[in-house]
Parts: structure tokens; sequence; C-alpha cells
């Protein structure tokens, strides 16, 4: 337990001291919908990440005109689209980030790279937040690595982009 606290007091750091400016510039993008006319922030969580995309929609504190992507949803101009998975070469990200690329509607990715991967969801994507979770961080008896807390991660970075987003939704009301 010692060992995966150290390691993921690490990762949160480490996500706010490099990912601090790809955060706020997501809170900005996600909340262009919210202040424009009729547009919706549409969140995608593939995998266990789609707890996250559950914590914006049913959380203490809900995201404003936030909805759940949903198969075959068609995409307006003035939606923003947040897509979230554990690794950028996700090929559902990737297929509907290349239709949003070609449709013109600016969308924000959360993933982790791996090494030696080219990232074309953080070229495709206005914004791009990388979680830098590994492939497992705390090692066992046998020499195997275990502990891949992508959810934990990225619920980290949602709460700081809802924070941002909330007050810049306020400031707008103001």
């Amino acid at each position: 337990m010692k060992i995966f606290t150290t390691q993921l007091i690490g990762l949160l750091r480490k996500v706010e001291q490099e990912e601090h400016f790809a955060i706020d510039e997501t809170a900005r993008l996600l909340a262009q919908s919210a202040m424009g006319d009729g547009g919706r922030v549409i969140l995608y969580g593939t995998d266990e990440l789609d707890a996250v995309v559950t914590r914006a929609l049913l959380g203490a504190e809900p995201m404003q005109r936030a909805v759940r992507y949903e198969e075959g949803m068609t995409f307006e101009k003035t939606d923003r689209v947040f897509l979230i998975g554990r690794y950028a070469n996700d090929e559902r990200l990737l297929t509907i980030a290349q239709q949003l690329f070609d449709s013109f509607i600016p969308f924000a990715a959360m993933t982790a790279t791996l090494p030696g991967d080219d990232n074309v969801l953080e070229t495709l994507a206005y914004t791009y937040i990388c979680t830098h979770t590994p492939e497992g961080f705390v090692p066992t008896d046998d020499g195997q690595r275990i502990g891949r807390p992508h959810a934990l991660l990225a619920t980290f970075v949602l709460e700081a982009i809802m924070m941002q987003y909330h007050d810049i939704i306020r400031q707008e009301t103001m």
C-alpha cells in the first residue's frame, strides 16, 4: 500500500505540473458549448473510464449541459466532445476523433501515451491531456508490475477541469 500511495502521489504531481495548461484549455473548450447556442458537452469514456463520465453527470456537482455519448450520436457545430480512454491508440476513440476532426468540431481527449506510440489522437484533438498512467508501477515478488490507476487519475483531472469549467460558466452568467 505504501509503494502504491507514494507512486500515485508522484503521478498526481506530474499531471498537475505537466498538464495544467491543457487542463485549463480543456475547461475553456468545453465551456464554449455551455455558453453557446444550445451546445452540449458530450462525454465518452471507454472501459472503466466510463466511471469518469458517470461522475461528471451524476456527481454532487454535475457538469452543466453534459450528456453521455451514445453509439451513432450526431454532433452539432455547437457541441464540444471529451474523449477519455486508457491509451491514445484506442481504436474506438480514434474513430470518433477522426469523425469530429473531419466535421470541424473541436474536441478534447485524455489518455495515457505508451512509449514509442505515435499519438494520432493528440494530433487530432484541440486539447490533449496525458494522464501519464504507466503499464503498472508496483513491483510484485515475481518481477511483474501491477497497479494501473487510469480511472483514479482521470477522475483527478476531471475534477480539476470541472472546477475551472464551473468558474467560467459562473463568470459568464454574472
